[in-house]
C-alpha cells in the first residue's frame, strides 16, 4: 500500500496539476479506508479483495 501512494505521488507530481493530484490523493485515500475494511475478513479473502482492488483503481 506504502509503495504505491508513494507511486500514486510520483505520478501527481510529474502531471503538476492539482485536480489530477487531488483525485489520486483521494483514490489512495479510500483504498486504505477499504482494504483496512477488508482486514476484517479471513485471509484469503482479504488477498484477493485487496489485489482486485489495487487493479481497480491502478489500471481503470
Amino acid at each position: 500500500i506504502i509503495s504505491q501512494y508513494f507511486i500514486l505521488l510520483y505520478c501527481s507530481c510529474i502531471l503538476n496539476s492539482n485536480y489530477i493530484s487531488f483525485f489520486l490523493y483521494l483514490s489512495v485515500m479510500i483504498s486504505e479506508a477499504i482494504i483496512s475494511l477488508f482486514l476484517i475478513l479471513p485471509p484469503n479473502s482479504t488477498s484477493i479483495a485487496t489485489f482486485q482492488l489495487v487493479n481497480i483503481l491502478i489500471f481503470h
